[in-house]
């Protein structure tokens, strides 16, 4: 029978009846067939699912280094110090129009230089800590009149996009399409104290062996940047003045802002990523295809058995 010849499930017997090296028959043909249905269409299930799905697999970890763990991570590798960024300063009129905030306005380091406004300066984030001033030109404790509701802060740095199915590249940094900004709220009667809080992002590619070619032809395969997570402001209920010069020259700062960047918990975000070969879903299939091919000899053995002890 055409259907008996198909029982490639029953193994061969111990002795040879009529010549035949496997004793065929009907209910082996018939799960056989069962069989190869079944394994067809997990094969064309996994085909489908490679070509139509992701082609990475994502791991996403959140670590938070103690001090000095973090402390040797940045002295380490220096791209996790740098932070490129400009600034802005605006005012929110009372009908609720934006401009920006006149000259006597000024970001100062710790030095009390004036960073120039709108122009890409890269710092060491460790030591990175500003001033938000306002020159008095004389008395801070004058009436101060501005039709400025509300005065902000507008800090514009490098971003990142992650593309985790991007074969080239998952983590994109450095590109002038992804500006990322934080807003800073002031006031003119007090100074706020900013703290801006960081981490480090990480994204690494698992490649196996082949990542042995990618060292030998200088491919990259570890990327990493840094974020602006959060900002706390503390406000006060006074100011902070500042007075330079002398009798024939004097110049009187009111500090508005004090900016501190921050990372006490040295925070750290880490992808890992896996390519989904080809030879994956080979192993997939002939792993299943081994443990079904045993199910299914088992189960006819075992009825079998069951049929000659019943007889």
């Amino acid at each position: 029978m055409f259907i008996a010849n198909l029982d490639f499930l029953n193994s061969p017997p111990q002795l040879y009846i009529l010549n035949k090296k496997t004793n065929k028959t009907l209910l082996g043909g018939i799960l056989f067939i069962i069989y190869f249905l079944l394994m067809l269409t997990i094969v064309i299930f996994y085909v489908l699912d490679y070509y139509l799905n992701d082609k990475y697999s994502i791991r996403y970890s959140h670590y938070k280094y103690y001090q000095n763990q973090g402390e040797l991570l940045y002295q380490k590798n220096e791209k996790y110090n740098n932070f490129n960024f400009s600034f802005e300063f605006y005012k929110i009129k009372s009908n609720q129009d934006i401009e920006y905030l006149d000259n006597n306005f000024v970001l100062m380091d710790l030095d009390y230089n004036v960073i120039e406004r709108n122009k890409y300066i890269n710092k060491n984030i460790r030591d990175i800590a500003y001033y938000i001033v306002y020159n008095c030109s004389g008395n801070c404790s004058q009436d101060f009149n501005d039709n400025g509701l509300v005065y902000m802060m507008e800090i514009n740095y490098n971003g990142y996009k992650i593309d985790h199915q991007n074969e080239n590249i998952p983590l994109e940094t450095n590109n002038l399409n992804y500006t990322f900004n934080k807003m800073l709220f002031f006031s003119f009667d007090k100074t706020d104290i900013f703290r801006i809080n960081f981490e480090i992002i990480k994204y690494k590619e698992e490649k196996g062996l082949l990542g042995l070619f990618d060292n030998w032809m200088n491919k990259k395969n570890e990327y990493s940047c840094i974020d602006i997570k959060s900002v706390e402001k503390t406000e006060s209920k006074n100011y902070l003045s500042l007075e330079f010069g002398d009798e024939d020259f004097n110049i009187v700062l009111k500090i508005l802002g004090i900016i501190e960047f921050n990372n006490e918990q040295h925070g750290v975000e880490e992808y890992i990523r896996n390519k989904n070969s080809p030879l994956d879903i080979l192993a997939n299939i002939g792993s299943l295809f081994s443990t079904f091919l045993t199910i299914f000899s088992f189960f006819l053995n075992f009825i079998q058995e069951k049929t000659i002890i019943t007889q």
